[in-house]
């Protein structure tokens, strides 16, 4: 935050990123990125088919997600970032209530839209991103440990969703006779006067019939096949255009094996997923051979399931993409009141409520997103770029509110993965040695074909159509999970389950007693269910904005609950390194304790701090320090081994060598006390310094925490 001029901080990202924006593409050039980009084309293509065909179901309009991430990859400021659509639970509630009141949802989502793009321009000009400083690891992980977790929920949730599609009979025995009679008909008690056609369009998708002399289609019971791959979608058409199924074989229609076959489809993208890319640690084959296994480890899950589904043949639920585009009637830009001009002027204040709450969630999820991405542990080395990020996202909020196509915003879990892919570690260890992190392969070029083959994928639907639904969505588990890896609430949480000795040796457990651990972690946990809670309740789940927003304060309240050392310790990312160097000086010490005289040890040996930054290199002169050859140099190692020299560095003489061979051969025989006190016949100078050596203050090396902190030092006195 420069607080100098208006868009100050977004000046300094564009100078920051500028001299990057030209390697973002070159860095690419590596078969990690290959790895990279097929597992998120999946991982990215399947949300946008599952998760989009639902928007279209809640709000009869398509999607077009892909468009706004081609504009959002080259233009964004880190580039391991990823976007997505923005959260259908909010704009369920929106198009519900205008649908009540029988308002144009597109327009009045255009407004809101806009007003969003303002007030995040005001945030840009007036360099609110600033306020991530507030963000610290509770909201971090939080967050991110619901997003992950929605991922793993949604994962399990269809794939059980296959279950209802493909039933299982339980009560099946060896008699069991399958009835084939059952058939759609009309309601019985339904009149000529309450049957009604066929909502506009529902024709193209039913089996359906015009009356004559009606321009309205009516539906066909009789074209409804009970007995079908598309019995549950059939089921439901039915039902639900006023039919009902009669018949003795209704309701007895199963298919276990498809089930169970997906349910194994699931399991063994996931385990080949994650066992494979553990295979850059492991012991078998060259280090390139594991990196390259490890890149391409989602790849070749996909590979090997859709291989496995494609030998037996079953009928799996497959990925479905359109291969054809219907233009809609109402144009390319949205009209301000409606196409009938059916919404009143006011619903263009209106719109400003549900803006508010919507920027709330759009600003936290973007700078979430960015912080958790920026960590310190990730070593980016492109710079940051908040401002130029939210700058980008207002900007396209505004375009896509009057082009009638969804929002987005940053996508942690993905983003997560999307760093994980591209991590970089060291090729030469020494054996049994973990590879050294070094950084990630920062580049755009990932994001930007991604979406450029989402874009094409309706030229690869021959081959696309093959995938089963269960594969992905064991990418999915697999990207949940991946993401919760790594994440402090994660191991606090395992924990709970451990008894204290065979604890792992995290290093906030050695400055933070267990039980303000588990405190902390119990709080934190207790703030992840309540954002559950919020965002599945639909009745309030327009108040998740305000919930996320929440989280900030509940992290400062905590600041009177714990002691600022082990918040330290428990929630900051990486505190820096204390040194304690001899006695702390008194006001009345300055002689004695700095010169370390015999007489200043009885005054206490306090530790002196000083705070070392991480980031300097030490010269190559003083990396190494070989305590044998240092101690070899001293005069007392030289006296006591027989090489000794004068305390003042003068030259040694043959018959001083003479002379303490002699004394440490008769000492020898005396015992090792004698040893030391033969020895001891040193000159003055030595004696001083040997009495200086055991009395030196002891060098103790910790990290740090807040009590020893400048900032708690300068406070206490």
């Amino acid at each position: 935050m420069t607080g100098r001029r208006p868009f100050g901080g977004l000046i300094l990202d564009v100078k920051r990123k500028a001299p990057f924006y030209v390697s973002d593409f070159k860095d690419a050039l590596h078969a990690q990125s290959l790895g990279a980009l097929l597992f998120l084309y999946f991982a990215c293509l399947t949300p946008i088919i599952t998760f989009g065909g639902l928007l279209v179901a809640r709000h009869r309009r398509s999607s077009g997600r892909h468009r706004v991430d081609f504009v959002w990859a080259p233009s964004a400021a880190p580039p391991l970032r990823f976007a997505r659509g923005s959260r259908s639970p909010f704009w369920t509630i929106v198009f519900k209530m205008c649908k009540d009141y029988d308002w144009d949802y597109l327009s009045f989502r255009m407004w809101t839209g806009l007003y969003i793009s303002l007030i995040l321009l005001l945030f840009v000009a007036f360099d609110l991103s600033a306020l991530v400083k507030y963000i610290t690891r509770f909201t971090e992980e939080s967050f991110a440990g619901l997003i992950a977790l929605i991922f793993i929920v949604e994962a399990v949730k269809k794939l059980l969703f296959i279950g209802k599609e493909y039933p299982v009979n339980r009560a099946w025995h060896p008699t069991y006779a399958t009835k084939f009679d059952c058939r759609c008909y009309r309601k019985s008690t339904l009149n000529d006067t309450d049957w009604k056609p066929l909502k506009p369009g529902q024709h193209l998708r039913l089996p359906s019939y015009k009356l004559n002399g009606s321009e309205d289609y009516y539906a066909n019971y009789s074209g409804f096949n009970y007995w079908s791959w598309d019995w549950y979608e059939t089921n439901r058409a039915c039902e639900n255009n006023q039919g009902e199924w009669r018949g003795e074989g209704c309701g007895s229609y199963f298919v276990p094996d498809v089930f169970f076959f997906s349910c194994l489809l699931f399991i063994g993208t996931f385990a080949i997923s994650y066992g494979l890319k553990m295979m850059r640690n492991s012991c078998f084959f060259p280090n390139r051979v594991r990196s390259i296994i490890s890149d391409f480890a989602v790849m070749l899950a996909i590979v090997a399931m859709t291989g496995a589904d494609l030998a037996l043949g079953l009928h799996t639920p497959k990925l479905n993409i359109r291969t054809h585009a219907r233009l809609r009637h109402r144009g390319w830009l949205i009209k301000p009141l409606g196409n009938r001009g059916q919404n009143p002027w006011y619903t263009i204040i209106i719109a400003v409520f549900p803006a508010l709450l919507a920027t709330i969630l759009i600003f936290m999820d973007q700078q979430i997103t960015a912080v958790i991405v920026n960590r310190k542990e990730n070593r980016l080395k492109k710079g940051k770029g908040y401002h130029l990020d939210l700058l980008v996202v207002a900007v396209l909020i505004g375009i896509n509110s009057v082009l009638g196509i969804p929002w987005f915003v940053a996508a942690t879990v993905l983003s997560i993965n999307h760093v994980i892919s591209l991590k970089i570690e060291s090729e030469s260890t020494a054996p049994g040695e973990r590879p050294k992190f070094l950084g990630c392969r920062e580049n755009r070029l990932t994001g930007f074909l991604i979406f450029l083959l989402i874009g094409l994928s309706v030229f690869m639907t021959p081959i696309l159509k093959h995938i089963p639904m269960p594969v992905l969505y064991g990418v999915f588990l697999f990207m949940g999970i991946s993401s919760l890896n790594g994440l402090q609430l994660v191991q606090r949480t395992g924990l709970f389950f451990m008894p204290q000795k065979y604890q792992p040796d995290y290093i906030f457990l050695r400055h933070v007693k267990i039980g303000q651990v588990h405190k902390f972690t119990v709080i934190q946990i207790a703030c992840l269910v309540v954002l559950w809670v919020v965002k599945a309740i639909k009745a309030i789940s327009i108040l998740f904005p305000i919930m996320v927003l929440a989280m900030c304060f509940i992290r400062k309240a905590l600041d009177f609950v714990f002691d600022q050392s082990e918040l330290k310790w428990i929630d900051d990312i990486m505190p820096p390194i204390t040194v304690s160097l001899g006695r702390k000086r008194n006001s009345g010490d300055e002689g004695g304790a700095a010169s370390g005289a015999p007489g200043a040890a009885s005054s206490g040996r306090q530790p002196i701090t000083i705070e070392l930054d991480m980031n300097l290199k030490q010269p190559a002169a003083t990396q190494h320090f070989n305590v044998s050859n240092e101690v070899d140099r001293t005069s007392i190692w030289k006296n006591l081994t027989g090489a000794g020299g004068n305390a003042d560095g003068g030259k040694s003489s043959k018959k001083q060598k003479k002379r303490s061979s002699k004394k440490t051969s008769s000492s020898s025989a005396a015992g090792g006390n004698e040893d030391v006190g033969g020895a001891g016949k040193l000159d003055d100078a030595d004696k001083e310094a040997a009495e200086a050596l055991l009395k030196m203050p002891e060098i103790v090396v910790e990290p740090p925490s807040g009590c020893n902190s400048p900032e708690r030092r300068s406070s206490n006195a």
